[in-house]
């Protein structure tokens, strides 16, 4: 399974903890947001991006997490300022060129 196919016409990006696998901080931004590489568990590409599950616990960030009637949180990245989940090799080339969103 792509993902990208899966969120292909989603403004929400699966970051459900639960559907990741070898999860690891990677930094820390200025607003608090922390970042990580992981994998989903169907798929072997390591993306950099935030755990839905952490943003419950900020009262800044928990506006951009919904769950999904399958009961799966989704978070809206560009309400973090965020461009989304690149692929890890895009954030060791790029780093944070590669997730925020510059105004």
């Amino acid at each position: 399974m792509n993902v990208k196919q899966l969120q292909k016409g989603l403004q929400q990006i699966l970051s459900d903890r639960r559907l990741k696998r070898d999860i690891r901080p990677i930094a820390t931004l200025e607003n608090g947001l922390q970042l990580y590489s992981y994998r989903y568990i169907w798929d072997d590409v390591f993306y950099v991006g935030v755990m839905a599950q952490d943003l419950l616990k900020q009262a800044a960030f928990k506006d951009a997490v919904r769950m999904t009637s399958d009961g799966v949180y989704v978070v809206n990245y560009e309400k973090l300022g965020l461009k989304g989940t690149p692929p890890l090799k895009a954030w060791q080339n790029d780093m944070m060129e590669a997730v925020l969103v510059r105004q």
